[in-house]
């Protein structure tokens, strides 16, 4: 069996429903969305394959506006229930603003996940995500006003092995021209740098 999902212009109208308690207007955001889900007879194999493209995302907090953003999320799933196995053969993520990158995050290699018993030891497979020059001070419409400005980036690596049984991610962030109010003082023109890795 084949279902296939499509949403297409999906506006402020319908993503106002979502933000109207937070007193969030997505402005002029749109999405368009396609998944095309195939079943095998015993409903025990998956496959999914779909694409997700929104375009002027943004949202409006008070007067004050998110800068717009452009993302592409691209993915394909296959899941075996009978195994208790899956594999993300593809997940790929571009998010842009004026033509920059801004927001990537890909697989080198399809990464296989179980949840059952047993691992059967598949090729290991790394997830890498990374922001790139995010000016802080244009998302406290979203975030509020008591964040820090400055200039981010962060890169995060997840390496799967064991079929996504362990799991090591290295986290290292940095931010610069950092601006800050602690109580009564206040920090200027700093730089802040973070490197994490843990184990699961």
């Amino acid at each position: 069996a084949r279902l296939k999902l499509e949403i297409q212009s999906l506006d402020r109208q319908v993503l106002n429903i979502f933000g109207a308690h937070s007193g969030l207007d997505f402005a002029n955001s749109t999405i368009d969305a396609t998944s095309v889900l195939d079943l095998s007879r015993d409903w025990k194999q998956i496959v999914a394959n779909g694409k997700l493209t929104g375009q002027q995302l943004g949202v409006l907090h008070n007067k004050q506006a998110t800068p717009p953003l452009d993302l592409e999320v691209d993915y394909q799933v296959q899941a075996n229930l009978e195994d208790q196995s899956a594999t993300i053969q593809r997940l790929n993520l571009n998010g842009r603003r004026k033509n920059q990158e801004l927001l990537t995050a890909s697989l080198d290699r399809p990464m296989n996940v179980t949840w059952g018993p047993r691992a059967r030891g598949f090729t290991e497979s790394t997830f890498q995500l990374a922001v790139k020059q995010l000016d802080l001070a244009e998302w406290r419409p979203l975030l509020g006003t008591n964040l820090p400005t400055g200039t981010a980036n962060l890169q995060l690596s997840v390496l799967a092995q064991k079929d996504a049984k362990e799991l090591t991610a290295k986290l290292t962030s940095s931010i610069d021209d950092l601006a800050v109010q602690l109580a009564s003082n206040r920090v200027e023109r700093a730089s802040l740098k973070l490197s994490l890795e843990t184990f699961v």
